[in-house]
């Protein structure tokens, strides 16, 4: 990036040291996974972070441990919204699209796991998204 943008190099070393204190983890995650464990679910991530950023808060993934796995993109080689990623996760893990639900603040993400035929909730906040999961899981 530096190299593209060398008048930028201050602020783009700033924000590559600092990438770290923009990822949090959300009070309800770790209940929610348990949860939907709980009842039967397979819980799994399919997440874009780099390996940088993973590294720079590992404190704020923490609730990958409750996960039954799931698949980040910088060991792939591609990024969601490629289908190559979604595709990825199914064949790791056995996964029948009609049966999976995908949870991402995307839409282009969503969109693309829907057009997949996943179901697909595009997350605007814990309560939304919640609801929404609920209905699904009751159709499934």
């Amino acid at each position: 990036m530096i190299e593209a943008e060398p008048d930028y190099a201050d602020e783009i070393r700033l924000t590559f040291d600092n990438v770290g204190e923009c990822i949090h983890r959300a009070d309800y995650a770790i209940p929610w996974i348990e949860d939907l464990k709980a009842r039967g679910y397979k819980v799994l991530y399919l997440s874009n972070y780099a390996e940088h950023t993973m590294k720079a808060n590992e404190e704020a993934l923490d609730f990958i441990q409750y996960m039954d796995g799931g698949v980040f993109s910088c060991y792939v080689g591609v990024i969601k919204p490629d289908p190559a990623l979604f595709e990825t996760i199914c064949d790791k893990y056995g996964l029948v699209k009609d049966e999976c639900v995908f949870i991402d603040d995307s839409e282009a993400n969503t969109n693309a796991a829907a057009e997949l035929g996943m179901k697909a909730i595009h997350f605007t906040n814990y309560d939304q998204a919640k609801k929404k999961l609920e209905e699904i899981l009751k159709e499934l």
